[in-house]
């Protein structure tokens, strides 16, 4: 009895094992169809030629077009859109703390430390952190603790500095990004996405106050603009296209057999679920593999570089090696994107800690980007070859420079 017990036990949770695999077979089987159904229908669409279209901007782009309107100023030297920007979050927040938020003569920056976009205003005492989803890369471990801590390294007080959230739909940072810092800046934050608030603010507050003379900013807030509404699928011209894509959508889960629009709701919210779950076991063995491909990296710098040593400080894979009597840590590391850094040792007293002068300076051809503390490059996420070989000319670099010194 008992052993008849147990098997139909078993016979029930391996049928139900079965009609949920056969439930992600099929929702993986019908994205393939849908993306095979829009490329289809993308390619019907009337010519439209987009130049932002055909840059495939990631979230660094994103930023850069931001951060030349922000330090936009008119014939009277005021930050017109940064103005304009603080004035929507205003209107558009639950909290009217940002209206306290002064500009006189700001610094605005974009990847410096990290932070996507930095507005500083030293002499005001005011600092906004703009942190840039738009292609919804996660949020990296207490990713706005350690910008909040860094800007009042900066100088500026706590109550002072706020934090603008740009996801590219509506979605709140995770818990564990704030560290301890959420409840305190619950007044200071504010959440817009680019759909729903960055889109409105360029077609509302931006396009109608560029002057008619500035044709090269106009057309391209206009590009930019239009860029948007394709990313969204809400240019005019794709009002067909987004009709026979809903009317598949519709028929796949047979919306029409349902008598309200509530419950339409629910089962494609039911469905997007069930998506979900299969996007998160994606990134799961996605994960692995990225953890494959890090284990052969550090075997590899064992191999290329015996002489030198680890700098443990958990990075993908690095090294360490001493230049000017200084001990220096070359490693690749990632928050949404993956780079390869180079910096003086974090056990150093801060004073030594400065690049300036130093023959770090030396390596901005092959690392671009700079502060005080370090040079570093940014790779897109999946040229892992790329970033890689990028670390290896740097370390070889290094050495040389350690045997001319």
């Amino acid at each position: 009895m008992e052993e008849t017990r147990i098997s139909n036990a078993l016979s029930a949770y391996l049928s139900i094992h079965e009609t949920i695999m056969e439930e992600y077979r099929n929702l993986i089987d019908f994205a393939a169809f849908f993306m095979e159904q829009k490329e289809k229908e993308r390619l019907a669409l009337p010519y439209h030629i987009n130049i932002i279209d055909e840059l495939h901007i990631n979230e660094n782009g994103h930023s850069r077009i931001l951060l030349k309107l922000l330090q936009y100023q008119n014939e009277q030297g005021e930050y017109t859109f940064l103005h304009s920007l603080i004035h929507h979050i205003n209107i558009h927040s639950h909290s009217s703390s940002f209206s306290r938020i002064e500009i006189k003569r700001p610094l605005l920056t974009q990847e410096e430390a990290r932070i996507d976009l930095w507005v500083r205003d030293w002499e005001s005492g005011y600092a906004i952190i703009f942190e840039n989803k738009a292609c919804d890369a996660v949020d990296q471990e207490e990713q706005l603790s350690r910008y909040i801590d860094k800007t009042i390294t900066e100088g500026f007080n706590k109550e002072n500095i706020f934090v603008v959230y740009l996801p590219s739909y509506a979605h709140e940072p995770d818990e564990q990004s704030w560290g301890n810092y959420k409840e305190e800046f619950e007044e200071r934050y504010v959440n817009l996405s680019f759909r729903d608030d960055i889109l409105a603010w360029l077609k509302d507050n931006v396009l109608p106050n560029i002057p008619s003379s500035n044709v090269y900013l106009y057309t391209a807030v206009v590009q930019y603009t239009d860029y948007l509404e394709g990313y969204f699928l809400l240019r005019t011209i794709n009002n067909r296209m987004n009709m026979n894509l809903d009317n598949l959508i519709s028929s796949q889960f047979e919306l029409d057999k349902f008598n309200t629009d509530k419950e339409r709701i629910k089962v494609l919210q039911e469905k997007i679920d069930d998506m979900q779950e299969v996007v998160n076991s994606m990134q799961a063995l996605q994960g692995r593999l990225r953890q494959s491909i890090y284990e052969d990296w550090q075997k590899a710098t064992k191999e290329l570089f015996p002489e030198l040593h680890p700098c443990e400080r958990g990075a993908l894979t690095d090294v360490s090696l001493t230049l000017e009597g200084k001990k220096v840590d070359i490693f690749i590391s990632s928050d949404s994107k993956m780079y390869c850094q180079v910096e003086f040792s974090p056990s150093l007293p801060q004073e030594e800690r400065d690049i300036n002068g130093t023959c770090i300076e030396k390596l901005k051809d092959l690392l671009p980007s700079c502060n005080t503390n370090c040079v570093w490059k940014y790779i897109p996420p999946l040229e892992f070859d790329e970033v890689y070989q990028l670390f290896v000319d740097v370390v070889n670099r290094c050495k040389q420079l350690a045997n001319n010194g």
